[in-house]
């Protein structure tokens, strides 16, 4: 057994095997790995490398940090990923952990704003080459981050737009497609590639992006532009919204979302006011008399 002023750093190895060993999915797997790298920075930052450096109050600063850059679904998922390893840890060195005296409150489901079109259209304006490609993908196929980030070339079909993704949150591979104009801007993106990298999208290292990597590129696009922080996820349920408010039925949407549960699909179409307002108007029976 490790002692207990072991560098995070092993243990954080030896959890991944434990992850891998229970059979987790990649995708599961690469979450963890994404939420917990985010904590290890931080750590990294401020010098606590070993177990006994962490406190209470500063896992607490951790979270506050966190909270400055995530929505309060994101800080949530981190602090559960932090509490599963550090409770991971406890289990097999019998030593306490201080996340067990830092609580944080579940945040309630609520309505996910859609991102206007009038702040895609400003992103896309003040974003460069591969900015743009990731808002036209983002939005042209309402896939979740991290499916994004795990997406290597040669799953993408120049020609058609097609995008078989393997690395989706319930393990099922689904497709997607690109729109004309979105095609338009992979290839731009694509012409200006220059790396061996096998990723879709990298950075301006030439390596794959990250999940905070795209969120720094919209906090940044944001600011430029003038207009609120969006992120990622808000492309979702802009997605979502205009198929449906194009007549795609509820099935298909739920089959290119890959939701198994329509249960969870109704928290993107939760209607505006003036959605109701509209599909009143259009579909009157006394109107069609």
């Amino acid at each position: 057994m490790l002692k207990s002023n072991d560098r995070l750093m092993e243990y954080f190895s030896g959890y991944i095997k434990h992850l891998h060993a229970r059979n987790l999915s990649n995708s599961t797997i690469n979450i963890y790995n994404e939420k917990l790298g985010i904590f290890l920075q931080w750590c990294e930052k401020r010098h606590i490398s070993e177990f006994a450096e962490l406190t209470p109050d500063n896992l607490r600063a951790f979270l506050i940090d966190v909270r400055s850059t995530h929505n309060p679904g994101g800080t949530h998922a981190i602090y559960r990923a932090v509490k599963t390893f550090l409770r991971w840890y406890t289990f097999e060195t019998d030593e306490p952990t201080p996340i067990a005296k830092v609580k944080m409150q579940e945040p309630k489901p609520g309505r996910l704003d859609p991102i206007p079109v009038e702040d895609i259209k400003a992103l896309l304006q003040v974003g460069g080459v591969r900015d743009k490609a990731i808002i036209y993908f983002l939005y042209d196929t309402g896939v979740r981050v991290s499916e994004l980030v795990a997406l290597d070339r040669d799953q993408y079909d120049l020609v058609s737009g097609e995008t078989v993704l393997h690395t989706t949150k319930n393990g099922e591979a689904r497709l997607v497609i690109l729109g004309q104009v979105g095609r338009r801007s992979m290839r731009s993106y694509l012409k200006t590639r220059d790396d061996n990298s096998p990723a879709l999208f990298v950075s301006q290292f030439k390596e794959r992006i990250v999940d905070h990597g795209v969120q720094e590129i919209l906090r940044r696009l944001c600011h430029r532009a003038g207009i609120r922080v969006w992120y990622p996820h808000a492309f979702r349920r802009s997605y979502a919204l205009s198929c449906l408010r194009g007549g795609m039925d509820i099935f298909t949407l739920q089959l290119l979302m890959g939701h198994q549960d329509l249960q969870v699909l109704r928290r993107y179409l939760k209607q505006t006011q003036n959605d109701i307002r509209i599909t009143s108007q259009r579909y009157s029976p006394a109107d069609k008399l």
